[in-house]
């Protein structure tokens, strides 16, 4: 009767601990994890829907740092691109300035050198005369042979000298009297040819050094 009666209980309790499975447990269960899905819903519904993984934020953020380096870059570039501009601009105002100021000091020294060989050669002018005179005098070809030689050879020196300047002699006896080349010491009614030389006039290139002084008067 005992070991009957003990099955039985262990009969009504295993159906008791399986109803209670069942009906208790399995539904509380089923309710806890509706709870936690409702939770995750409620979360996944805060976290705003534009809100980036980090990755995306770390591109963004290099990106964006990158564009700021581009547009610094940029404006360096176009402060620089100005910089040499102005120093271009200057050097070339330099360069003019400069190629001015040589043709203005080469155009002074040429100007200068003409004054000087012209004051040279002025100073020259008178011993060129007075060999002139000598050697027109009626006298020189009775002069010793041997001294008029030596004469005519300085004389010859010199008028070389001169000519190596571009200095030559005015022609003016028999020509029509030319003031920009002529000056009349003696002029005789109705004529304007030159009819006498009294001392020999000279030029330098197409400048005249000094005119000849002339006699005019009738053409013969």
């Amino acid at each position: 009767m005992r070991v009957l009666r003990g099955h039985r209980m262990t009969r009504w309790l295993l159906f008791f601990l399986t109803n209670t499975f069942f009906l208790v447990i399995i539904p509380s269960a089923m309710r806890n994890g509706d709870e936690k899905n409702e939770n995750i819903d409620d979360l996944e519904a805060v976290i705003p829907e534009d809100v980036e993984s980090g990755e995306d934020l770390e591109i963004e953020d290099t990106e964006s740092l990158s564009k700021e380096k581009m547009d610094t870059l940029r404006k360096k570039l176009k402060s620089c691109e100005k910089e040499k501009m102005e120093h271009l601009e200057a050097l070339q105002r330099t360069k003019a300035d400069y190629l001015n100021s040589k043709k203005r000091l080469d155009e002074q020294f040429a100007r200068d050198r003409e004054r000087i060989t012209e004051s040279h050669v002025m100073e020259l002018l008178p011993l060129a005369d007075s060999f002139g005179a000598a050697m027109s005098d009626p006298t020189w070809q009775s002069a010793d042979k041997t001294w008029r030689i030596g004469v005519e050879g300085i004389h010859a020196q010199l008028m070389s000298i001169l000519k190596s300047y571009g200095v030559e002699a005015i022609d003016a006896t028999g020509i029509p009297f030319d003031p920009n080349e002529h000056e009349a010491v003696s002029h005789e009614e109705g004529g304007d040819t030159v009819t006498g030389v009294l001392q020999k006039g000279y030029r330098m290139g197409d400048r005249v050094l000094r005119p000849a002084r002339v006699a005019v008067g009738p053409k013969n």
